[in-house]
């Protein structure tokens, strides 16, 4: 986060504060859910085990990973596998956010 900090020419917490007020979330949370978008997709278009996926996303388990890719995502990771839950999304998965966007009365700070 420092680094994009800087970026913006800002100092940290400024930049937190911004981010936040644009997006409805810290920046942390914002990557981790990114992060696990790009897991899903992963998830969707290989064969590599769970456990595997898992463990190179950094986890220790693959019920921790489990437990945090369903409160990102909203589904299972194996409900992502032709075969093994539901069928693939045509799409890829949805984040679940609760972004709302600026209020249209004043103008909102550019980050």
């Amino acid at each position: 986060m420092t680094e994009l900090a800087a970026a913006a020419h800002l100092a940290p917490s400024s930049f937190a504060a911004r981010f936040r007020l644009l997006t409805g979330q810290p920046p942390s949370a914002y990557l981790a859910r990114l992060r696990m978008r790009e897991v899903a997709y992963r998830i969707r278009t290989t064969d590599d085990p769970l456990s595997l996926v898992a463990a190179e996303a950094g986890y220790a388990s693959q019920a921790a990973f489990s437990r945090a890719f369903k409160r990102a995502i909203g589904r299972s990771p194996s409900s992502l596998r032709p075969g093994l839950g539901e069928t693939k999304w045509s799409s890829g998965p949805q984040l679940r956010t609760s972004v709302q966007p600026p209020s249209t009365g004043s103008s909102a700070p550019v980050v």
